[in-house]
């Protein structure tokens, strides 16, 4: 054996030698140096901030490190075999600019800035720094940061200088080029929904994938293939979708939540701490009813937020408002807070995300989520569409096709007495549109902000008439933010309502019915408790 591997060493060298007959200790054969995660990081100083994305970062922990000034200064440790390169593996949010980054070596100088122009997967920025072989501290600084222009650190690697393969993984989806089925396109999840060994994202299309439930999901993917199911919800994280799943529903769940947030005061702190004594003593989850970051929705903005509401942010499942569109067409701020760190949201969500469906707990409740922005405030927002036949309408339908209880949150109140958004704001647009299938669909409760107050209107038929068998509807937006006022005289007239109070709504939510409950804030006035029973 020794005499074959000594024939060996001489025909194809040392490193494919070791390759042969141990890969496992083997980097690419492009790499000089092991490959670093950009979370792993030795030194990772105030100003960095790990970030988790599976839609944007490599295996194995799907994050990345965020720069979030420009005097931070990332370090790691790393030992080249042979004189290698620095590359990063990166990308930047755009819409006020590109950030950039430069990397120096041990005490040495930086080298020039480097532009981040790209804000999807992350690509190769390559800096040719002809690093000597031995041990090298890397140094990797940001410049030009702002709000919306962070850049993201994936991971680097170390090709030998003069290289032109940056690593072996060149559209950095964490998938090796040899064994990659679409190796120019990032595409983690490896999809080949019809089996030909090409990528989703590189067929072309001849093969016509399986779809035995017509839901737009292949076969392939699908966690529930026989049963329609666009949404793919998979409640206990088994892999087998809800749809597919036998629930048992054993008893009561409890959601606390608001709406209106942040305001930077105090008002905001103290609605989180009746958030968390409601999570102490056993309540299942969190929601919003939007505008939950002011005054644009910003990551600025949303580290005021995050002050106050961020310690359960792993338990929350948002509402978008009209504020999280004031800094982005698209709400990019809220869907880099919701998505990023060690504590993500339950539900990744994005703008075209922001409606879904959940199962809240061991009940026989479903909650649906709703984005109403589309039909309001800003001009120009790219909020989902709310007209017949649009895929979020589409999706509301199909999750009110179903045998479980429903409770419906979005941001629009349809029936207000609120003096700065009356119902007649409601009774055109997606509130409207809403509220209209959710009642002719029998759905059970309806929970919504926009008014920032407390409100409660019983059984209500589509016009806001008090009908036996009607649609209950509160308006949940005490949360933190500035007070409306009660109009005196308000068409139609609420049964319970609160103005110059902040605080949390609770729900209780039992077999066949759902307690609401408003729970004020120290010095705020007013309690409410209500039983809403399920419609038949």
């Amino acid at each position: 054996m020794r005499r074959i591997a000594l024939l060996l060493a001489v025909a194809i060298g040392t490193a494919a030698l070791l390759a042969l007959f141990y890969p496992g200790i083997m980097v690419k054969a492009a790499d000089v140096a092991t490959r670093v995660e950009g979370e792993d990081f030795d030194v990772k100083p105030t100003g960095t901030k790990v970030v988790t994305d599976t839609s944007f970062y490599s295996p194995p922990n799907s994050q990345a490190l965020k720069f979030t000034n420009d005097t931070a200064i990332a370090e790691e440790t790393v030992t080249f075999g042979s004189e290698g390169d620095v590359v990063l593996w990166a990308r930047g949010g755009q819409p006020n600019g590109p950030p950039s980054l430069r990397v120096k070596i041990d005490s040495g100088v930086f080298s020039p800035y480097q532009t981040i122009t790209n804000n999807k997967a992350p690509i190769a920025y390559t800096f040719d720094l002809n690093v000597s072989a031995g041990s090298h501290t890397i140094k990797v600084n940001a410049g030009n940061t702002g709000t919306e222009r962070y850049p993201f650190v994936d991971f680097v690697t170390f090709p030998g200088s003069g290289s032109t393969d940056p690593g072996g993984d060149r559209d950095a989806d964490g998938i090796p080029d040899t064994e990659d089925n679409c190796p120019d396109v990032y595409n983690r999840q490896q999809a080949d929904d019809d089996g030909d060994g090409v990528g989703n994202k590189c067929d072309d299309g001849s093969t016509t994938p399986t779809d035995t439930d017509s839901d737009g999901v292949p076969d392939s993917s699908d966690n529930c293939p026989d049963v329609y199911n666009p949404n793919q919800n998979d409640g206990d994280g088994d892999g087998v979708g809800n749809a597919c799943e036998t629930q048992t529903p054993t008893g009561s769940a409890v959601l606390v939540g608001a709406g209106d947030i942040s305001s930077g005061g105090s008002r905001d702190q103290e609605t989180g701490d009746l958030v968390r004594a409601q999570l102490n003593g056993g309540a299942w989850g969190v929601f919003t009813t939007g505008d939950n970051a002011y005054p644009d929705g910003t990551d600025q903005n949303y580290l005021v937020y995050d002050a106050a509401w961020g310690s359960f942010r792993n338990k929350t499942r948002p509402t978008y408002g009209n504020h999280e569109y004031f800094g982005s067409s698209t709400a990019v701020g809220s869907e880099q807070y919701w998505n990023e760190g060690p504590d993500p949201t339950p539900i990744q969500i994005s703008n075209a995300a922001s409606f879904y469906a959940y199962d809240v707990g061991n009940s026989n409740w479903r909650a649906i989520v709703l984005n109403s922005v589309s039909t309001e405030a800003p001009s120009g927002n790219q909020a989902p569409s709310c007209e017949v036949g649009s895929p979020q309408m589409n999706f509301l339908n199909n999750a009110l096709n179903t045998t479980k209880n429903t409770v419906l949150f979005w941001h629009h109140a349809r029936f207000s007495a609120s003096t700065d958004h009356p119902t007649s704001q409601g009774a055109t647009g997606c509130s409207k549109t809403f509220f209209d299938v959710a009642h002719d669909k029998r759905a059970d409760l309806v929970v919504q902000g926009h008014s920032h107050l407390y409100e409660r209107y019983d059984t209500r038929d589509k016009s806001g008439t008090k009908v036996a068998g009607g649609l209950t509807s509160v308006v949940c937006g005490p949360g933190g933010n500035s007070s409306d006022g009660l109009q005196s005289s308000p068409n139609p007239a609420y049964d319970r309502a609160f103005t110059n109070a902040w605080g949390i709504c609770k729900l209780t939510l039992n077999p066949n019915s759902a307690q609401v409950a408003f729970l004020p804030a120290p010095g705020s006035p007013g309690t409410d408790s209500a039983t809403v029973a399920v419609r038949p």
